[in-house]
């Protein structure tokens, strides 16, 4: 439900609210992190850590398979790895069952074809949040289907982290890794960051963003009741469907938010492939942090300067838990675990404030509420036609046969 929230309504008033949002969430997931690696939190620390991943990760935390079906001579690695595999799609296809029906009953039957036409956006722009908010999970899922753990002195008593029973590199391992590490890597490590990428640069849709960025971004008070009409439509079509990916970003960094994509897939890999060396796994994951800071500060990626500063505040605050988590290692654990306890609450408090203040201003600026769907729905009616009219335009061939 929150997925079908978030595209709701992708021409919403502000776009700050959306990029704020995205920072908000995105920051959740990489605080999130620091309970996989391995600091010494207490226990308060670890299961609120654990909390905001399971809510940041649309739950995938908090559901284990094999509690609700079991299958014979299958182990709950298979099932759970099966699950990740999957599962994405799963909730690609409830999101857009849930938005087809939700669309269905809020059309005229007069306008059922430009409904499909919504529910077709819609879904694509629920593909793009699923993917962002799944894609640190799978990513770190991947990743155990290739962890050991050492069992024993003997030489070679090398086991699989989430299956005990099975060998390091034996045929069995060999066989998940074809069945579950090549289609996870392929779709989710690689496939995800490489086609979001061509997505966003290829001739045609890159001059849909920079058209985007420039009319959305800019002359915001003098366009906010006719977001969609100031954009052409094609341009109005590719809003409506991946503005989730580059709004807010200045034009030259289009691209960013596949910088934000790799530093969580970086960090959820670095939790499982170094869990065996405890140090280099945490300094690496904290100079990943102070890496991501430096970049943010030369680039300040975001048009507004507000953004800017909410996102070196959120990065800060991902720092700042890292560095306590390294003290974890050394010494007494209970006052960094505090800390950094303190550090996160507030952070989730006052972010959380901030956004719920962020959007009473724009309900009490455009009268109480943002644009009625009905509006919205003639918008998109409005537009649909003139693609059709500048399509028979330029193919009279067409106008002809829809005669």
């Amino acid at each position: 439900m929150g997925v079908i929230y978030i595209t709701r309504n992708p021409n919403a008033d502000d776009f700050r609210i959306d990029t704020f949002t995205k920072i908000y969430l995105s920051s959740l997931q990489v605080n999130s992190l620091a309970a996989a690696y391995a600091f010494q939190w207490n226990e308060i620390m670890q299961t609120t850590l654990q909390s905001i991943g399971g809510v940041t990760s649309i739950g995938v935390a908090y559901l284990e398979i094999q509690c609700v079906v079991t299958f014979k001579g299958v182990t709950s690695f298979e099932v759970d790895t099966l699950f990740y595999l999957l599962g994405p799609l799963i909730l690609i296809i409830a999101s857009s069952a849930l938005i087809f029906l939700y669309e269905v009953c809020q059309c005229r039957p007069t306008v059922f074809k430009s409904t499909l036409k919504r529910v077709a956006s819609r879904s694509i722009a629920s593909i793009v949040v699923i993917i962002f908010l799944l894609q640190p999970s799978l990513v770190k899922r991947f990743a155990l289907v290739f962890s050991c753990v050492q069992l024993g002195e003997e030489p070679g008593s090398f086991f699989m982290t989430e299956s005990l029973e099975t060998h390091c590199w034996s045929h069995t391992h060999w066989l998940y890794i074809l069945e579950f590490g090549l289609p996870l890597f392929l779709l989710y490590v690689v496939g995800v960051p490489v086609g979001l990428y061509a997505l966003l640069s290829s001739e045609a849709r890159k001059c849909h963003v920079i058209e985007c960025i420039e009319k959305v971004t800019l002359n915001l008070e003098e366009i906010q009741s006719q977001r969609v009409a100031f954009l052409s439509p094609l341009a109005g079509v590719f809003y409506q469907q991946f503005s989730f990916l580059f709004l807010g970003y200045k034009k030259h960094v289009y691209w960013w938010e596949l910088m934000v994509l790799g530093r969580k897939a970086f960090l959820s890999l670095i939790a499982v492939s170094l869990a065996f060396d405890l140090r280099s796994q945490a300094m690496i994951g904290l100079a990943t942090t102070i890496f991501s800071m430096t970049m943010h500060a030369y680039w300040q990626p975001f048009t507004d300067i507000n953004l800017n500063r909410f996102e070196m505040a959120s990065l800060v605050v991902t720092c700042a838990t890292f560095f306590l988590g390294v003290f974890t290692l050394e010494t007494d654990s209970s006052t960094a675990s505090i800390l950094a306890l303190i550090i996160n609450l507030c952070y989730a408090l006052v972010g959380f404030f901030v956004l719920k203040l962020r959007c009473s201003k724009i309900y009490s600026r455009f009268g109480g509420k943002l644009k009625a769907n009905n509006t919205g729905m003639d918008k998109m009616e409005g537009m649909e036609r003139m693609a059709d009219i500048e399509l028979m335009t330029a193919n009279p061939e067409i106008a002809t046969s829809r005669i």
